[in-house]
């Protein structure tokens, strides 16, 4: 059971890319994070009955590797 209690918007600081952020509730404990889809930054980690999901709005530029 995922309970959603709220949402936010969050911008990738390494490639520009926009997310909503989707914050709920879960019984038990849950470890996880959440990376950008585009350049793999790290946009959440938790540890808790706190879950979160996020949803690209738009894509940023992919990094150029060095």
């Amino acid at each position: 059971m995922y309970d959603s209690d709220s949402s936010g918007n969050y911008t990738c600081p390494k490639c520009k890319s926009e997310y909503r952020i989707h914050q709920g509730h879960v019984p038990m404990r849950d470890k996880d994070q959440i990376n950008c889809d585009i350049c793999g930054d790290l946009i959440k980690r938790w540890n808790g009955s706190r879950v979160f999901n996020a949803e690209l709005l738009k894509a940023g530029e992919k990094p150029k590797q060095e």
